[in-house]
């Protein structure tokens, strides 16, 4: 019985292929909602939807390094192509009051990225008062 040990184990593989899954479409939709605000910060109703879809989509996304960095990610990215200068010389996100808006959203989107990074993922969410054994008091 020389060399036979323990069989080697090929689940973790598997195990991590849901995580990965979560990941890779937390990061199309974090691109596709960075590429709709570059499209739809033009418009007057623009902005406030675009902020509100990334507040909503922030929100939803579990707080862990494998899900709101993805989105995070995927959402920076369109905007940061977008500042390139085009052919013609031009830039897509306009140079006034609303592009500079998205920019700072951009700012603040990438922020949140950060401070899950800094913290691990252990930003914790405050519980209900009224929830049972999760108030210091009682």
């Amino acid at each position: 019985m020389s060399g036979s040990g323990p069989a080697p184990r090929y689940d973790a593989p598997v195990a991590a292929l849901p995580a990965l899954l979560l990941g890779a479409g937390l990061l199309l939709a974090g691109a596709l909602t960075g590429a709709a605000a570059v499209v739809v910060t033009g418009h007057d109703w623009g902005l406030p939807l675009v902020v509100a879809a990334t507040v909503a989509a922030l929100v939803a996304v579990p707080t862990r390094r494998g899900t709101v960095v993805p989105f995070v990610l995927g959402w920076v990215a369109p905007v940061l192509l977008a500042l390139r200068t085009r052919p013609e010389g031009d830039y897509l996100v306009a140079g006034d009051v609303r592009g500079y808006a998205l920019l700072a959203v951009t700012f603040l989107v990438a922020l949140v990225g950060v401070v899950v990074l800094a913290t691990g993922g252990a930003v914790r969410r405050t519980p209900p008062a009224d929830a049972r054994g999760t108030h210091p008091d009682g």
